[in-house]
């Protein structure tokens, strides 16, 4: 009978499953490349067996998910959110709402003020992306993402008018935490 091998070092065991979380993309050997690279020599089975202790999948089925955090970190540059919120105003006549529709540039948190009006309404929503997707002064481009809540008001011809526009809307699920 052999006697049992001693576990892996703690901390050598956590990189691993910091490296297979963290690169959906790499198998087994990928991983025991890089940790050779870090000063680590461990065979690829061992790698397979702390996945497997973890309940991480092998890479073809790792990359097929993706969690919210690694798609907003990895398309950062490229992705904008969009939300309307209200402000309460004095008038002559009392309290009046208005909507403001604005847009945060994720990478660098720039946010643009798109709109503001007392009643939105599906062509209000869609005259606004349509500016903002102009070429003259729109800041909306060909190739970035919108991410956008499952209000009513982000209606079916503003969701067109950014894919006219080659700016893909992203419908958040209905939970999400970022």
């Amino acid at each position: 009978m052999h006697p049992k091998r001693p576990r892996i070092d703690p901390a050598l065991e956590q990189l691993i499953v910091q490296f297979a979380k963290e690169n959906r993309t790499w198998g087994y050997d990928r991983i025991v490349r890089a940790l050779k690279n870090v000063g680590y020599t461990v065979s690829d089975q061992t790698v397979g067996n702390i996945s497997k202790r973890h309940n991480l999948s092998p890479a073809p089925e790792r990359k097929k998910t993706t969690t919210w955090r690694e798609f907003i970190r990895s398309h950062r540059d490229l992705l904008f959110a969009t939300d309307l919120f209200t402000v309460e105003v004095w008038a002559t006549w009392g309290f009046v709402t208005y909507y403001i529709l604005l847009f945060i540039q994720v990478g660098i948190r720039k946010v643009h003020i798109a709109g503001l009006t007392l009643n939105t309404n599906g062509a209000w929503m869609t005259q606004i992306v349509r500016n903002s997707t102009m070429t003259e002064w729109g800041f909306l481009t060909s190739g970035q993402h919108l991410i956008h809540d499952r209000d009513t008001k982000f209606c079916s011809t503003f969701q067109e008018t950014l894919k006219a526009a080659d700016v893909t809307p992203i419908t958040l699920p209905q939970l999400v935490r970022i």
